[in-house]
């Protein structure tokens, strides 16, 4: 779901009609049940066929189905902005520094759930240890939900947050993780905590990726980053994609005007993956938002070279290029 459009201003996409019309036309990436691709469009689509089959509005059947059966008091949909429990959004930047961004977009059946970590260990408790909402002994449930396996996991998170559910199903261990920031902080806390579990260790702390890209490149330099930093990157242990750190901390960059470094660490990127249209939709929506409007068409028409028909994630209009 996160087109150029609604990355240019999710508020816009206030009703549930807002967020289906933005792929309602779209071709199929495949022919159904052929593929999987996660998609959050994909929950909004459910959430609308819940709606017309039930006649009911998608946050009345999750307090009359979920919140009420399992008592979730502390959990709210949609959000709002007053309650005492309700969260304060943080990123966590380049630079280190957290930022409060508060809530950046609207809520909607792929997200957006308010609640405590007790309302959320309730409510997984009852899925796989109660019959309160689904029966365990249904074959698909339990497929589904690989009720008869060991683990199962949940994560997710936006701008601001991140959510992390960890179920030890051999040993009865549940671990809960919410935090108001994020940059995946409640998968990294989540994942130490059940690997102490299981193991007595746990992997040491270490910085974001982004800002691990970010401290180097600033020591190093630009000629050097472009040459050393992706051997230093899996040296250091991280196992993130790097392009998509590179790429994170590029559009970070934007965010606080630093027009030169954000170009060149999105021109590195070009060097280092010069056959991929997405490294030069990134450069050309720096040269954009810095002004250049038409060294950004330049730059995009090589993307289109690449791959023929490719749709930026960042500008509705291709930059005023015309698709080939």
């Amino acid at each position: 779901m996160f087109t150029a459009a609604y990355r240019a201003d999710p508020l816009a996409f206030d009703t549930l009609a807002a967020k289906l019309d933005l792929l309602r036309d779209a071709a199929l990436l495949f022919e159904p049940g052929s593929d999987y691709r996660y998609s959050n469009y994909g929950y909004i689509v459910l959430g609308a066929i819940l709606e017309r089959v039930t006649g009911k509005a998608f946050a009345t059947l999750l307090r009359e189905n979920i919140f009420a059966p399992l008592r979730l008091d502390d959990s709210m949909y949609p959000y709002r902005g007053d309650p005492e429990k309700q969260s304060l959004r943080y990123t966590f930047n380049h630079a280190g520094e957290q930022v409060f961004v508060g809530v950046t977009e609207h809520h909607g059946p792929d997200g957006g759930i308010e609640a405590t970590p007790d309302d959320v260990l309730k409510f997984y408790r009852a899925l796989f240890y109660g019959d309160e909402l689904l029966s365990r002994e249904d074959s698909v449930i339990r497929e589904y939900f690989a009720a008869g396996g060991d683990y199962w996991s949940a994560f997710g998170g936006g701008v601001g947050v991140s959510s992390a559910v960890e179920l030890d199903l051999a040993h009865d261990y549940q671990v809960v993780v919410l935090a108001n920031t994020d940059q995946l902080v409640a998968e990294e806390i989540s994942g130490r905590i059940h690997s102490y579990i299981q193991s007595g260790r746990y992997d040491p702390v270490m910085l974001p990726p982004q800002v691990y890209a970010w401290r180097t490149y600033r020591a190093m330099g630009a000629d050097a980053f472009a040459e050393y930093f992706r051997d230093r990157y899996a040296a250091a242990s991280y196992t993130r994609f790097v392009g998509r750190t590179i790429n994170e901390l590029g559009m970070s960059l934007l965010d606080t005007k630093q027009w030169d470094d954000a170009s060149i660490l999105f021109g590195t990127l070009a060097g280092w993956f010069p056959d991929a249209p997405q490294v030069y939709d990134s450069l050309a929506y720096a040269h954009s938002r810095r002004g250049d409007v038409e060294h950004a068409r330049d730059i995009f028409r090589k993307a289109l070279e690449l791959q023929p028909g490719f749709s930026s994630d960042y500008s509705a209009d291709n930059y005023g290029v015309a698709a080939r």
